[in-house]
């Protein structure tokens, strides 16, 4: 059985921008104002007639106990360093050793 998301004590829904069912996806915290970054996934929650809600990760561990995890990809590339060059960086290198026999997924010896 789960429980509902509830905010913390303090919290107040009457701050709450909420945007119609049919505006853009908002790129500020309804609750604090602040800009959401790109690269953040916010809360993004809906009230039952559609409208939304979205919110900043301040926000986000302050009322409602959500923590984010940094990721290694989100940080930026050294200098000097390209984008591309970048995001290689999380590519996976692989050599195969062609004489073990178990390295042969198929089983045709090849």
């Amino acid at each position: 059985m789960t429980s509902p998301l509830e905010p913390k004590p303090g919290f107040d829904w009457t701050r709450v921008r909420w945007t119609g069912p049919l505006a853009a996806v908002d790129d500020t915290c309804s609750y604090c104002g602040s800009a959401i970054p790109d690269k953040h996934v916010p809360l993004r929650m809906w009230n039952s007639t559609s409208w939304a809600a979205v919110f900043c990760y301040a926000c986000m561990e302050t009322w409602w106990g959500m923590t984010s995890l940094a990721d290694d990809d989100d940080s930026e590339p050294d200098e000097g360093e390209s984008d591309v060059d970048h995001e290689a960086d999380g590519d996976l290198d692989f050599e195969q050793d062609d004489d073990d026999p178990e390295a042969d997924d198929d089983g045709d010896g090849l």
